[in-house]
């Protein structure tokens, strides 16, 4: 009886006594905690991950977004001044310009009052070349005419007045341009109409030496004004050819500089745009970073916090079953021994 008391109490001992009881409920502790452990370690290590993930790609973007930051600032500092200087040169061209065109108009007005000055001489010029031609045929003819108004009755007075009145304004032009008067031109000039028709027959060969020689003269002269109008003429319009086409250059030139001040009017905006956007995503990255690296340095506090207690409290349940595991195990041997003991009695 004594034999299988003790028996039945070392095997009571390991589950169904008081003692058995705690060592499984100790054991199942332990064995929840490092369950709870592990979990949390698998938790933890995704958040890790995503810490570590997410750290790295905003990194990365903030380092980006700095750098185009940086970019669009020499840009936008560029553009700025190209826009300055664009400006400069449209003010200078639009200042060319007027001073070309006002240039054009004093050209334009010089040539027309001289235009007009010349077209008035070339016109006297030819109506005295005209008057002189008709005043030599009718000299050179005088004895043909004398003759027909000695025979036409009541017309010769008028004929012999229309000659004397051509002669007259002809040799008047040769004095106005000095040409020597002979003494038979200046007869004739001062002839108030009482000279004896044969006397003005005696002189009109003079006269005709005279105005052949105004006429040469005059012809020479409407040569050389005619030349030197052609002359005017073409250095005009080479004066005003380059003076329009510095003007087109001048012009085609701001409409260029336009162009490019309204281009970087654009990049302008353009840069000041990307550079306002790239600042708010670096500021809103920035600002993630810091929360993120907070909640990421508080979890892994918690973590390394919630590793040291669950590591000590691991370690007094260890302890602890030892300790009961220890006592069981010096019951049994004494239980062991003193079946042994009544055995060899």
């Amino acid at each position: 009886m004594q034999i299988l008391a003790w028996t039945l109490l070392a095997e009571g001992s390991k589950s169904d006594t008081p003692i058995g009881k705690v060592i499984k409920m100790l054991e199942d502790l332990t064995a929840s905690i490092e369950t709870e452990g592990r979990e949390e370690a698998a938790s933890y290590d995704k958040f890790a991950c995503f810490c570590k993930s997410q750290t790295k790609g905003k990194s990365l973007s903030i380092t980006a977004e700095a750098t185009k930051i940086d970019t669009e600032t020499a840009n936008l500092e560029e553009f700025t001044s190209d826009k300055k200087q664009t400006e400069s040169s449209i003010s200078s061209l639009k200042a060319k310009i007027e001073d070309a065109t006002n240039d054009l108009d004093q050209l334009k007005q010089k040539w027309t009052a001289y235009l007009a000055k010349y077209t008035a001489e070339h016109t006297d010029m030819e109506g005295a070349c005209e008057q002189l031609t008709k005043a030599i045929k009718l000299l050179e003819d005088s004895k043909a005419a004398a003759e027909k108004l000695a025979s036409s009755e009541g017309g010769g007075d008028d004929s012999l007045a229309q000659v004397k009145s051509t002669v007259k304004r002809a040799l008047l032009v040769a004095e106005s341009l000095n040409i020597p008067q002979t003494k038979a031109t200046r007869a004739f000039l001062q002839d108030d109409g009482d000279t004896p028709e044969s006397d003005y027959d005696t002189h009109s060969g003079g006269i005709v030496d005279t105005l052949k020689k105004v006429e040469k003269q005059f012809l020479a002269e409407k040569a050389e004004m005619e030349e030197e109008h052609d002359k005017r003429v073409n250095a005009n319009n080479e004066q005003v050819s380059g003076i329009q086409s510095l003007m087109k250059t001048q012009k085609d030139s701001l409409i260029s500089a336009e162009e490019k001040l309204s281009g970087l009017e654009q990049s302008i905006a353009d840069s000041m745009k990307a550079l306002a956007e790239s600042q708010s995503l670096l500021h809103d990255d920035q600002t993630f970073l810091k929360e993120l690296t907070g909640k990421c340095e508080d979890k892994a506090k918690q973590w390394d916090q919630r590793t040291n207690a669950r590591g000590k409290e691991l370690g007094a349940l260890a302890q602890a079953l030892s300790i009961i595991k220890g006592t069981v195990s010096d019951k049994e041997s004494s239980a062991e021994r003193a079946l042994l003991q009544e055995r060899a009695d």
